[in-house]
């Protein structure tokens, strides 16, 4: 053996052994899934604690608001509407008279009624009620409402914001112009509860589950999703954007059983599912909303609840609507199909459906073109300047 190889692999076992010694042998504790170091098991043990901290503080605060946030609406709504904000916030009152009247026509376009129940749209600082020393999130959304007080129900849109930016954000709601959903108006999820009343056992346990998300949006607007797609650019996998992607990934591929599950079990594919949902668990709010680059199960599905109700009419989705039994039950009650079959003729009406299999989105051809004609290029230039040489 050459004497180099020889110095090497003593160096490599000299090292070795000096490694052995500051780390062996290990600090151990047996747990039902095998053998973890005690600072490992310390470091989870925090961050559960610490989690579960969080969720309920983010909880208190949620209940906090709705009882001061109900006293206000139920107490001071003037024909079934109020709007509530900050004192001193400098935004005029003919803005707070047009948003009023932009709800009011919004509430009757679809046949709501406000006589058996209040509608609010509150705005309200995210940091409102934050303890010194505690930290919150700082991301806008607008979360979602229901209950009764004083025998009154109710449904509250309640649109979080930085302080100081009410007036642009006023300004975008009556535009339709907020970067946030519900984008189609700003009743959100209250658009049903104010023509159905309050959900069933069922379907309000589902909704709180997560489909809220699907009941965000109203109307007949076209795709705002065209460019999605189970597959990337040049044919790669799209960045994972929900821990279910596989989930969603089946359904784009024609399968009604992962359709499915997307409708009637939304926590597998949101991607923001786990803590808001022990956050809903825990407090009156039944949706914490969204931020605006939060990703999306499946394409415009904010108006997928719409589309049932427009599809099967106000009778049938009444009676799902207010039913007591599971969402599958209910929804195969009442509509006489599975969710999942009907999930996925909705998303092949929105989107399309690529045949499952490896293979290039439809939008690949130009680049892969183009990537092609680069290497024969390349190859052209250099058999050509062998030949010279």
């Amino acid at each position: 053996m050459a004497h180099g190889m020889k110095y090497w692999i003593g160096i490599v076992a000299t090292g070795c052994a000096l490694v052995a010694i500051w780390l062996l042998p290990p600090n151990v504790a047996s747990t039902t899934s095998g053998w973890i170091s005690f600072g490992r098991a310390a470091e989870i043990r925090y961050d559960a604690i610490s989690e579960e901290y969080r969720w309920t503080y983010e909880a208190l605060r949620r209940v906090r608001w709705s009882d001061s946030l109900t006293a206000v609406v139920v107490g001071g709504a003037v024909e079934g509407v109020a709007i509530a904000m900050p004192d001193g916030t400098g935004v005029l009152d003919d803005r707070v008279e047009r948003l009023e009247i932009k709800i009011r026509e919004e509430i009757t376009g679809f046949g709501g009624q406000l006589g058996s129940m209040v509608f609010g749209f509150v705005y309200q600082p995210y940091d409102h009620g934050v303890s010194e020393g505690h930290r919150t999130s700082n991301q806008d959304r607008t979360e979602t409402y229901i209950g009764s007080r004083d025998g009154m129900d109710y449904c509250l849109q309640v649109r979080t914001f930085h302080r100081g930016d009410l007036p642009l954000i006023l300004a975008r709601d009556l535009t339709d112009t907020d970067v946030l959903s519900p984008k189609s108006g700003v009743l959100g999820p209250c658009r049903f509860y104010l023509k159905y009343g309050l959900a069933g056992a069922g379907i309000q346990g589902w909704l709180e589950e997560g489909a809220s998300a699907f009941a965000m949006e109203s109307g007949s607007e076209g795709s705002t999703q065209s460019d999605f797609t189970r597959r990337g650019y040049l044919g790669f996998r799209t960045v994972s954007r929900s821990r279910g992607w596989v989930i969603v990934s089946r359904c784009l591929a024609g399968y009604a059983e992962a359709c499915g599950q997307i409708l009637l079990d939304p926590a597998r594919t949101q991607s923001d599912a786990g803590h808001n949902r022990e956050i809903v668990r825990r407090s009156p709010v039944v949706a914490m909303g969204t931020g605006p680059f939060s990703a999306y199960s499946l394409p415009d599905e904010g108006y997928m609840i719409a589309d049932l109700e427009a599809e099967f009419g106000s009778e049938a989705f009444g009676k799902f609507w207010t039913s007591d039994e599971s969402a599958a039950a209910a929804f195969e009650d009442a509509f006489g199909v599975d969710a999942g079959t009907w999930t996925l003729s909705w998303a092949t009406s929105v989107r399309g459906i690529d045949p499952p299999g490896p293979g290039l989105p439809r939008s690949a051809s130009s680049g892969s073109m183009l990537a092609v004609g680069l290497l024969l290029g390349i190859a052209f230039m250099r058999a050509r300047k062998q030949k010279v040489a």
